[in-house]
């Protein structure tokens, strides 16, 4: 419930996409002791740029769009070690392919090829396809 509050609250946003390819499909966020949400990250364009914006669902079916930002090697740790590409989706963490966070040790790692790194745990996340 608390997510579903979250997720109605957020603005919309676009995350660029230049840098990133593959980012794009359909996902289920594997959530401990709960239900998998469905997660999309479509391709899109901003001001004639090439993004991605992610709308996680509702157990109604609807889909939210949540405020995205493309890392795109900008946004990286003093040691570098943030992957060069992922998006930042409020609410949820740093989403990208698991491997980039394999050095954090954290829980989750390795349970899935995506994750969402959110606070002292990595999200496993599944993707579904394209």
């Amino acid at each position: 419930m608390r997510r579903l509050a979250l997720a109605l609250t957020l603005c919309a946003g676009l995350a660029g996409a230049t840098d990133c390819p593959g980012l794009a499909g359909r996902f289920e966020i594997q959530w401990p002791n709960e239900a998998a949400q469905p997660m999309r990250v479509l391709a899109d364009s901003k001001d004639g740029q090439a993004a991605y914006r992610v709308e996680i669902g509702l157990p109604d079916g609807r889909w939210v769009p949540q405020r995205t930002r493309a890392l795109q090697g900008l946004y990286r740790s003093e040691l570098g070690l943030l992957p060069r590409c992922g998006l930042e989706v409020a609410g949820y963490g740093l989403f990208a392919r698991s491997r980039a966070f394999a050095w954090t040790g954290l829980p989750g790692a390795g349970q899935a090829e995506w994750a969402f790194w959110a606070g002292k745990a990595l999200l496993p996340v599944q993707r579904l396809g394209d």
